[in-house]
């Protein structure tokens, strides 16, 4: 029994006049057990809403403490132009908190002898069968990999001749766009701006690496505070919206109402793979599952490499501003017009 009504489902059928013959004390009595299996029903929905959401936060902290803790303090590296270092690269990185080039581990080169066997791990790339791991910051992957699951919903509509909740989906599709586009221009290119007025650079006599670095970098680039744009990437966009669409799919499941359209379908063979009652969970639990991988993997580097743990913290608090509304608008009744308009009717 899923634990959320059907968006679509029609509620007529459960009026009065269903029970023409019911006495007043049968009434009551009818009453009071509805009022009790509607509280139960609500109190599965929440946790069934609540649990994996709040899975999600302790996980996503716990990585980033990892990194920050394993980065000591010691570390912010940032990539330098391989043309100006002295040694034969494939790519590099320089220490900003070093204070020479003689410093251990101030001048990071990547090789081919060195690429997958490097101490610090900086220059391993993600393993090949992590799908899309070492694609996941860049464009458009870092637009699609969260909206697939809303958009395997769709295409599952479309090819089974299924037009189940076909309204909401649509407009989670729309919210979620915005959303990506609000973690891109507001979240990352105007508090990027914001920050920059705020933040003094420090004197140039600072910094050993100028000579190093790539053309758009600015002077002594890395010494001053920069909250980490890519945490703020992983946990406002990636993440979120593809765990509030898996999380909807699990309680309204939209491959049980493919397999009754699949004897009138327009796809063939295509439909009956969509129309398993296996196939589309389980896709979406290794999608989810190797998505998860690679964020936290990509999340666990930036913490330990590349960013100091302030700077993680005020790119996990920046992220909260998308993930929380996500949450409390999926989870609670605190907006039941905008609950109802995005996810249907909900038991909760």
């Amino acid at each position: 029994m899923s634990a959320r009504l059907d968006e679509t489902q029609d509620t007529s059928d459960f009026s009065d006049s269903s029970f023409p013959h019911m006495t007043f004390s049968n009434s009551s009595h009818f009453s009071n057990q509805s009022r009790s299996c509607t509280s139960s029903t609500m109190t599965t929905m929440r946790t069934f809403l609540v649990s994996p959401w709040l899975v999600h936060f302790a996980l996503c902290i716990a990585v980033l403490a990892c990194g920050s803790i394993n980065n000591h303090g010691e570390r912010k590296y940032i990539p330098i132009d391989v043309e100006k270092s002295s040694q034969e690269c494939n790519k590099a990185f320089v220490n900003v908190f070093s204070s020479s080039m003689d410093d251990e581990g101030a001048l990071i080169c990547c090789n081919s002898d060195e690429y997958y066997s490097n101490a610090l791990g900086i220059c391993q790339p993600p393993p090949l069968y992590l799908l899309f791991s070492r694609r996941l910051a860049r464009f458009p992957d870092a637009w699609l990999l969260p909206l697939f699951p809303v958009l395997l919903r769709i295409i599952t509509a479309l090819f089974t001749g299924s037009a189940t909740t076909e309204v909401h989906t649509k407009r989670r599709l729309y919210l979620y766009i915005i959303l990506i586009q609000l973690r891109g221009w507001i979240l990352y290119l105007l508090f990027d701006t914001i920050e920059e007025l705020l933040v003094s650079s420090p004197e140039r006599t600072q910094c050993w690496y100028s000579h190093l670095l790539q053309a758009h970098y600015s002077e002594c680039q890395g010494r001053v505070t920069d909250f980490s744009d890519h945490v703020v990437l992983y946990f406002a966009q990636i993440l979120p919206i593809a765990l509030t669409e898996v999380i909807h799919s699990f309680a309204v499941p939209y491959w049980q109402t493919t397999i009754q359209n699949s004897m009138s379908s327009r796809a063939g063979v295509f439909s009956w793979f969509l129309s398993s009652a296996r196939f589309i969970p389980t896709l979406l639990i290794l999608w989810m599952g190797n998505l998860y991988v690679i964020t936290f993997l990509g999340a666990y580097k930036t913490a330990m490499f590349f960013h100091t743990g302030p700077e993680i913290l005020i790119g996990y608090l920046v992220s909260l501003l998308l993930q929380i509304p996500l949450c409390v608008v999926q989870c609670t009744q605190a907006f039941p017009a905008l609950t109802t308009y995005l996810f249907g009717t909900l038991a909760i």
